[in-house]
């Protein structure tokens, strides 16, 4: 018998006895919450919720998971924080034999709305035949009394499992959507760190950031599917949040497969109790083992193995990685030198003082070696990160002249990094960035290549700002480092901590652990009487 027809044959109840009659057969309590409630499920366009990171898990997919949890874990308690449709609930009441009480929260009522209808189906049709007792809320996440839930199941084999939004908190904030915990900075981070973007957050590191604090204790289970990048995130809180875990395992799945999304995914399990912060990474299909990351003595590395066999290089870099020159505005500032002369990316000829104007080079320019004299131009505004561009009204008027008439492209510039700083600021721009010779890494890509840059008639290159790079005043201190920084070991050591599907693959951070007094003996003595007084004098 169909839902609508079974909802048919009640027709003329008091709503009371419709919702009694329904939770005897399948356990849902107060299933119409009023008497205008359709029984009909409302068909909804993934459109209309990209607002919550809405990527529906496909049955079998969820079918899989809950077969791979059965394997060593038999919860009597389900919760699935955000459930969408509802597809590891209706699997979960399929595959595992022992469960009493479902919890299912999801913030989008249609999607309730199907799982309910759903579930009453399968109780209809003798698909499902053991009574469970569903908790269905329809509520955000964030509101959910997890303290109050967490009491009810303690000393229950309890189940967190599901498919948390994948979506960051600023992506929300660009879409202007308000589906956010009230504490966004979950990562104390303040200043330049929360400006840069180190502020930003998946909305599913932040729940399960919430889960982990209180289901802390007893048996406890977590299989959810994540961005690897949250994962890592997670492992690597570990130590800092005091996270009780243990067991941790990240088997990756094809997410372009299962969702038609263009990211990197896994399901991630692990166990409530003291464990140390290592992650175990398989494939999800094949069970084939592919490598281990986590914390080694103090260092959050990538490949365990790899790692070990050159620890010794993990330090402090005596010397001073910068980020290359960001200014978000490359209509106007990056230009292209013809044979008619300069043009900017509008298409229009550009006509300004010499002195404004240097080489320019990306990073995919340092992966491919193109480094040379190739015609890419960008006009600088300051020399220092203080100073005023203003100046260049009496210094350099042509150039002045030139941003005043495209003043409306630098008001676009969408930044919080230009807040409060002079009209027409850079970014990441100080000394540094003027020096002749350069050591140049791009951080995007996944084999890491250093470039030794050269001026171009008599002029510096200046690197954008996916590079980084560390500043000479002279070819033979330059040559001699970039001989240092080519070494096996230090590639080696670079992979070795590097994560392949980060956003920014190479880091200031991973570049400042390469201590290259110990890449070579022979050479160590000579680096320790090496100095670099204008690197030290920096300030940024």
């Amino acid at each position: 018998m169909k839902v609508e027809e079974y909802i048919h044959t009640l027709d003329g109840l008091p709503l009371e006895d419709v919702n009694r009659k329904i939770e005897e057969i399948c356990g849902i309590k107060d299933y119409f919450a009023d008497e205008r409630e359709s029984c009909i499920p409302v068909d909804v366009a993934r459109d209309e919720t990209y607002e919550y990171g809405d990527w529906q898990t496909n049955r079998d997919l969820a079918n899989n998971v809950v077969r791979k949890v059965k394997a060593f874990f038999s919860p009597q308690v389900i919760i699935e924080p955000t459930c969408g449709k509802g597809s590891f609930v209706l699997s979960a009441l399929e595959v595992f034999d022992a469960v009493t009480d479902i919890y299912a929260i999801e913030i989008y009522e249609p999607y309730l709305q199907q799982l309910k209808h759903d579930i009453l189906q399968g109780y209809l049709d003798g698909k499902y035949t053991k009574k469970v007792r569903f908790h269905l809320m329809h509520c955000n996440v964030f509101d959910v009394e997890w303290r109050k839930i967490s009491s009810n199941v303690l000393g229950d084999n309890v189940l967190i499992i599901g498919n948390p939004p994948w979506v960051t908190n600023s992506g929300i904030g660009r879409m202007n959507g308000d589906n956010l915990p009230r504490k966004a900075n979950i990562k104390k981070v303040s200043g330049l760190s929360a400006m840069t973007g180190k502020g930003n957050f998946d909305i599913a590191e932040y729940i399960c950031y919430q889960l982990f604090q209180y289901f802390s204790h007893g048996n406890v289970m977590f299989a959810l599917l994540l961005k690897n990048s949250v994962i890592r995130q997670i492992c690597q809180s570990m130590p800092a949040m005091h996270l009780r875990m243990k067991d941790l395992v990240q088997q990756t799945i094809d997410a372009r497969r299962e969702f038609g999304a263009s990211v990197d995914a896994s399901l991630f399990m692990c166990r409530v109790g003291d464990g140390v912060p290592i992650c175990e990474v398989s494939d999800f299909y094949s069970g084939e083992k592919k490598t281990r990351y986590g914390w080694v003595n103090g260092n959050f590395v990538s490949n365990i193995e790899t790692y070990q066999c050159v620890e010794y290089l993990d330090g402090i870099s005596p010397i001073i990685w910068r980020s290359g020159v960001k200014h978000d505005c490359q209509s106007v500032l990056e230009l292209e030198k013809t044979d008619n002369g300069y043009i900017n990316r509008l298409g229009e000829t550009v006509d300004i003082e010499e002195d404004c104007i240097y080489p320019y080079v990306k990073s995919s320019d340092i992966q491919t070696g193109i480094t040379s004299d190739h015609g890419r131009f960008v006009v600088v505004t300051q020399r220092r990160a203080g100073d005023n561009p203003a100046v260049l009204k009496y210094s350099s008027p042509r150039t002045f002249d030139y941003l005043l008439q495209h003043r409306q492209y630098f008001e676009k510039r969408k930044s919080s990094v230009y807040n409060k700083r002079p009209e027409f600021s850079m970014f990441g721009i100080g000394e540094y960035t003027f020096k002749p010779f350069k050591i140049v890494i791009s951080s995007l890509y996944k084999k890491p290549k250093f470039v030794l840059l050269s001026p171009i008639n008599g002029k510096c290159v200046i690197p954008d700002d996916t590079c980084y790079l560390v500043g000479f005043d002279t070819y033979e201190e330059a040559d001699y480092i970039y001989d240092l920084l080519c070494k096996s070991q230090v590639n080696d050591f670079i992979n070795s901590v590097s994560f392949n599907d980060a956003k920014r693959i190479i880091t200031k951070e991973l570049l400042m652990r390469i201590n290259l007094q110990r890449v070579s003996k022979q050479r160590a003595q000579v680096l320790r009487d090496f100095s670099f007084p204008a690197q030290q004098q920096l300030q940024f």
